[in-house]
């Protein structure tokens, strides 16, 4: 598929100085459309932002990806809070696992 236009959603800065994540809208000619989420780094000024790699999310991998972001962004906060629990009750603060909340289950 030719790419006809792009639109960036939103860009993401590392910690890392010349390191991005750029979330991109695709539009083909036809009006098909799919995000792509680009790992890029500076190449300086004579060459600019450039693509190291990507991946291709069609529509309905959206909700899910977006799903499994938030658990994930969600992990440090639960295991501070359940280290910070055990402090409080006197408990060994490097054995904190068995005490990790169940945010979601799925069967298989």
């Amino acid at each position: 598929m030719q790419i006809a236009r792009e639109y960036t959603v939103n860009t993401v800065y590392a910690s890392t100085d010349g390191e991005r994540t750029a979330v991109v809208v695709c539009t083909n000619d036809d009006g098909d459309s799919h995000i792509e989420v680009r790992q890029q780094s500076w190449g300086g000024d004579r060459v600019g932002w450039f693509t190291q790699s990507s991946i291709r999310l069609a529509a309905d991998q959206l909700a899910p990806m977006r799903q499994a972001l938030g658990q994930a962004g969600a992990m440090p906060q639960m295991v501070a809070e359940t280290k910070k629990e055990r402090r409080i009750t006197g408990e060994r603060p490097d054995v904190f696992a068995s005490h990790l909340k169940v945010w979601q289950a799925e069967s298989a």
